[in-house]
C-alpha cells in the first residue's frame, strides 16, 4: 500500500481556513491559541488515529517542564479544560475556544455516534448512529452546541471515516 499523507481542513465559520498536513495544523492551533487571551503557546501533540482518520491534539508534557510556563499560565490552561492526561476533553476544548473543526480531507464521509436527549436537554440513554458528510458536521456541531438538535453536547464521536457515501450508508442507523 502506498503512504498518502495526510491532509486536513480547518473550518471556521462555515470556511476553509487551512489545508496541511497534521503537523502544520498543530502548529497552527498552537500559534493561535497564542493569539488569544492564554497569551502564551503550550506545546502540543498531533495524533491521527489511523482507523478512522481523526486529528486530535493534546497537551504535551514538555509544556509542563519547569520554567516554560508560569502556574498562572497552567491556571488560564485548565480553566480553559485544556490540561495535561485529559486529550479527548483538551482537543474538544481547543477546538470550542477558537472556534474550528478539523476534518480529514482525504475522507470526506462519516459515521458517528451521539447520545440523544429529550427536549429539556437531559440524556435519554439512547445512543444512534448516523453519517453525514465532512462540509455538513460543522454546521450539524453549530446546531447541537446551539440546542437544535436533540443531541447531547460533546457525544457525537466520529467512528468511521470513509471515501465512499454509500459505505457510510450502510453503516449508520440514521440519515
Amino acid at each position: 500500500m502506498i503512504n498518502q499523507k495526510n491532509e486536513f481542513e480547518v473550518w471556521q465559520e462555515h470556511s476553509i481556513i487551512l489545508v496541511g498536513d497534521e503537523y502544520l495544523v498543530r502548529e497552527w492551533i498552537e500559534a493561535s491559541l497564542e493569539e488569544t487571551d492564554l497569551g502564551f503557546m503550550p506545546i502540543l501533540q498531533e495524533y491521527v488515529d489511523e482507523e478512522t482518520g481523526n486529528f486530535t491534539v493534546y497537551v504535551h508534557s514538555d509544556t509542563y517542564e519547569e520554567g516554560f510556563v508560569s502556574e498562572a499560565d497552567i491556571q488560564r490552561m485548565e480553566s480553559l479544560g485544556i490540561e495535561l492526561d485529559k486529550d479527548e476533553e483538551t482537543h474538544a476544548n481547543i477546538m470550542k475556544y477558537l472556534n474550528i473543526s478539523v476534518i480529514n480531507a482525504r475522507n470526506p464521509f462519516g459515521v458517528y455516534k451521539a447520545e440523544l436527549t429529550d427536549e429539556d436537554k437531559q440524556p435519554t440513554g439512547e445512543e444512534i448512529t448516523f453519517c453525514c458528510s465532512t462540509v455538513r458536521e460543522v454546521s450539524l456541531r453549530n446546531e447541537i452546541e446551539s440546542g437544535d438538535l436533540l443531541i447531547k453536547k460533546d457525544s457525537m464521536k466520529r467512528i468511521f471515516s470513509t471515501q465512499d457515501r454509500n459505505e457510510a450508508r450502510s453503516m449508520a442507523t440514521e440519515f
